[in-house]
Order: structure tokens, then C-alpha cells, then sequence
């Protein structure tokens, strides 16, 4: 069971998606409530559906899909993929806005061991069973982040090309210069980029450096207010501030000290805040109430 965050369910639900919306779902509240403004991330499990706690959601079979590899349907899409929905309609009538394929990197292989590999400057780890790759193969990776990298849940070696990908939560250093897991980023400008976001960076690819062409902030296309996702805890700021990598929530901690950077957590985030049985059940989407 991966611990929550916070007690973010006070209900059980499935979501079950066709191809103009879901067609159904089980609750043991009454069904009410929005689901616009609400997204959700997860990795596809064989049945092309994302599970995280009670909520199942199966993708629509002619869902088209917004990718780091170009657009992608979901016939192309494979278990182990990480996918960011953005959801509308209601409980009783939802349905998927928009979808995106969350590649972590988009690389070339640096550097191999038995146990990781490095791209570029980015260390991924959990490679048994996944795609075994070669210095110079380039990868497209699926995951989790994690303090020490990416905690891959796909591996997947694609042509070469002539722009790299990254997306994750971005550290800024100096004007100009951050940095997401072991790789920096460098810009002509200044990334208009709060604290704790998330960015998807594209550009030339030299040693552990991208030089970037595009920086965007988020997951979603849209205006999205809540979002539930799993991921890792960042190392915590002297002041308590912590993120859960690579999905865009934060929050504070009056302990610190009781962060767990290994484990996989559930996380349900207001406007970027992290949601908990303290917070104001206003503007929450009903999947995190």
C-alpha cells in the first residue's frame, strides 16, 4: 500500500472512460460535484488505465495523446507509461479534456552500469526487466522522480533526434541556470517559474547540460486547479518546505526530520499546495475531498 500524504479520500471511484466520456461509476457518497480543473497522474497499468488509490481511470480507445515523441494514440502507448489527464464534466458525466505523455527524459545514454544508467547527467535507476540500453542509445524514460534520479517504470530506445526533453521540478540556481535531477538547464531569459513547479524543457543537449529552446510550466494544457499524483519527497528546506518530485505539489513540514525520501507517496495538490484534512474543502475537486 503506498502511504498517503494526507487523508484524501473520503470515498471509493471509478472512472470508466469511452470514447465521448465515462459511462459510469461507483461512489458510497452521493454523486455531485465538478470534475473541471482537475487532473490527474499516473503510470498506465496493462489494462491502459491509471489506478491510484479508489480512483480507476481507463483511457478512451480514440483518445489522441500530446507526447515529447510527437502525438501518439493510445494503441501506441504501453504499460509502464506515465500519463497526465485533465478531466471535466461531472461524476456523473466526466470526461478526458486533454491527455499527455510524461516522458522524464529524452535523451541520449551517457554513461551504463548494472544497476543505472546516466542521461544526460541524470541518473535512472530500477532497470530489471526494462529496456537494456548502450552508451549513445537514445531513451525515452518513464518514471518517478526521486532525490537521486528517475526511478524508471519504462525504458524505451528511440531514434536519435536533434532536441532533448526534460520534465520534472525545476531548481533554480542563478539567472538564467537551473537544474532538474543531475541535469542543467540553461536559458537565455529567466523562466517565469515559481518555487516547487514542474517544467517541460526541449533544447540542445551538450555534456549534463540542455541549452533550452522551450520552457513550460506544468503538466496540462489548461488551467488546472487540482491534481492528484504519486511520487517522492524532495530533501527538505531548512524551513520545512518540501515538494513531492515531479508532480508540482508542495507544502510544509514542522518536522522535517520525519521525511521519508524512499518511499512512494500520494499526494492530492490545491493550486500547487499540498491537500490535507486542514484544508478548506473549497475550489477541491470532488476525487480529493
Amino acid at each position: 500500500m503506498i502511504p498517503r500524504l494526507a487523508h484524501i479520500f473520503r470515498f471509493s471511484l471509478v472512472l470508466l472512460l469511452g470514447a465521448s466520456g465515462a459511462v459510469g461509476q461507483e461512489t458510497d457518497e452521493p454523486q455531485e460535484g465538478g470534475l473541471t480543473g482537475t487532473g490527474i497522474m499516473g503510470i498506465l497499468n496493462h489494462e491502459r488505465a491509471i489506478e491510484i488509490e479508489g480512483v480507476s481511470v481507463v483511457l478512451p480507445a480514440n483518445l489522441s495523446v500530446t507526447s515529447p515523441l510527437g502525438p501518439v494514440t493510445v494503441d501506441q502507448l504501453q504499460a509502464g507509461d506515465m500519463i497526465a489527464l485533465q478531466l471535466g464534466g461531472t461524476l456523473q458525466t466526466p470526461d478526458v479534456v486533454a491527455a499527455r505523455q510524461v516522458i522524464q527524459l529524452l535523451g541520449p545514454v551517457t554513461q551504463v552500469t548494472d544497476e543505472t544508467l546516466t542521461v544526460m547527467g541524470t541518473q535512472v535507476h530500477n532497470l530489471t526487466q526494462l529496456s537494456r540500453s548502450d552508451i549513445g542509445d537514445w531513451v525515452a524514460v518513464s518514471g518517478y522522480w526521486r532525490a537521486d534520479g528517475v526511478v524508471a517504470t519504462r525504458i524505451e530506445i528511440v531514434q536519435p533526434r536533434q532536441r532533448a526533453h526534460i520534465q520534472g521540478t525545476y531548481d533554480a540556481l542563478s539567472t538564467g541556470l537551473g537544474r532538474i535531477g543531475g541535469t542543467t538547464i540553461r536559458s537565455q531569459s529567466e523562466p517565469a517559474v515559481d518555487q516547487g513547479d514542474v517544467v517541460r524543457v526541449t533544447g540542445r543537449f551538450g555534456g549534463n547540460t540542455i541549452v533550452a529552446d522551450s520552457v513550460e510550466v506544468g503538466h496540462f494544457a489548461q488551467d488546472v486547479r487540482t491534481v492528484l499524483a504519486q511520487g517522492y519527497l524532495s530533501a527538505p528546506a531548512p524551513s520545512g518546505y518540501y515538494t513531492v518530485l515531479g508532480t508540482g505539489i508542495s507544502s510544509l513540514m514542522s518536522r522535517p526530520e520525519m521525511i521519508n525520501q524512499q518511499r512512494l507517496v500520494t499526494a492530492c495538490g490545491l493550486d500547487g499546495d499540498l491537500v490535507t484534512d486542514q484544508t478548506s474543502i473549497l475550489g477541491v475537486s470532488v476525487l480529493c475531498r
